[in-house]
């Protein structure tokens, strides 16, 4: 905090007896710049992480491997744990992002040095020793930090966020999936993608016409035997200039959503019709 050279006179002078009248200056004035210099900086809460994983990675195996690494205690919940919302921006990346939130700013940064010393899913990370805010080095070769930071966001503040910045990123993207998703109740928001007990029951599904419209997408599934919801399904914004659509299914079951996945990933669509030209990826997140 940078202190004035004038209210440091008036704190020396206000220590003398002699001077009340300057003391009790001098503590409202510091006081008063004491609240300023607290608006004017922002409040970085080290109690909010965001870690890079595996794109496959679920929740769960996040839960276990933070544990593993002893990054959290064992009872640190589940729901301390949201993935990368699946409306935010689409990227071309093996990586997805978490967010973590510790109990206070303590167990924050004790995590965050962890993470920085044993990254998660990485080869020998669980035997590496912790060396707060440096890399692993070792024999599992991973020279690179470890993908974690610290964010000023709540979970659903950063979910939020994330899926805004894909309006703003990519108006004209945005304007027709919102168009072609009006009958679907809308694209994906954060009270969406935050809906509990959803983990291993939603499918993400890419590679089909971008025209395609949903019912045809819903018959399709129907005929693989999968039966779901009739809001079923997400449509996502296409990436930049891509001309392959992506939906998320949620399905009634665990089950159903990872025999989706199976009957999906790397199979060509409508073969009969249209050949081999869209191959779908599919997995479940």
């Amino acid at each position: 905090m940078r202190v004035s050279f004038r209210l440091l006179q008036e704190a020396v002078a206000a220590a003398s007896p002699a001077n009340p009248t300057l003391a009790r200056n001098a503590a409202r004035r510091s006081t008063r710049m004491s609240s300023a210099d607290a608006a004017a900086q922002p409040n970085m809460h080290t109690k909010y992480v965001v870690a890079e994983v595996p794109f496959t990675a679920l929740p769960t195996d996040v839960h276990r491997a933070l544990k593993e690494v002893g990054a959290v205690p064992k009872h640190f919940p589940l729901s301390s744990i949201v993935r990368e919302p699946l409306g935010g921006p689409r990227r071309a990346s093996l990586m997805t992002r978490y967010h973590l939130t510790a109990p206070d700013n303590e167990a924050g940064e004790h995590m965050y040095n962890v993470l920085m010393s044993r990254p998660l899913f990485a080869a020998g990370s669980a035997r590496a020793s912790a060396q707060p805010g440096r890399p692993a080095f070792g024999t599992n070769g991973l020279k690179n930090e470890a993908r974690v930071v610290y964010t000023s966001r709540s979970a659903f503040g950063w979910v939020d966020n994330l899926i805004r910045n894909v309006s703003r990123n990519q108006a004209q993207d945005y304007q027709y999936a919102q168009q072609a998703a009006q009958s679907l109740g809308g694209l994906p928001d954060a009270k969406w993608a935050l809906q509990p007990n959803m983990a291993g029951r939603r499918v993400l599904l890419r590679g089909l016409p971008r025209e395609r419209p949903i019912e045809l997408v819903r018959a399709f599934i129907n005929d693989i035997g999968i039966d779901i919801e009739r809001d079923g399904i997400k449509r996502l914004v296409s990436a930049p200039l891509g001309s392959r659509s992506a939906l998320v299914v949620t399905c009634k079951t665990v089950a159903d959503a990872y025999y989706l996945a199976r009957r999906t990933n790397k199979a060509p669509y409508l073969p009969a019709v249209m050949g081999y030209e869209y191959m779908m990826r599919s997995h479940v997140v």
